[in-house]
């Protein structure tokens, strides 16, 4: 019993995790590749529903960043941010 509550209780931790780790990676320049569109990536992690990710946890996170990227503060190297 024991064993069951605590890899259940791991397993809600690490699904909203994963979801956000493959957001940032996939929506961060690399050497490799540019940075993907957040709508390209918010259709990416909703494909991989129920596969990769866990439906609930996917489909919220992706309605969640639709309602806040735009928002999101754009702040370059040479840029400071107002305390």
């Amino acid at each position: 019993m024991q064993r069951t509550i605590r890899s259940l209780s791991a397993t809600c931790f690490r699904s909203p995790t994963n979801v956000c780790d493959v957001y940032d990676a996939l929506r961060t320049n690399r050497p490799y590749r540019d940075a993907w569109p957040a709508d390209k990536v918010l259709a990416c992690i909703e494909e991989r529903s129920g596969v990769e990710f866990d439906g609930k946890i996917a489909h919220a996170f992706a309605g969640m960043m639709r309602e806040w990227e735009p928002r999101v503060a754009r702040v370059t190297e040479d840029e400071t941010i107002a305390a």
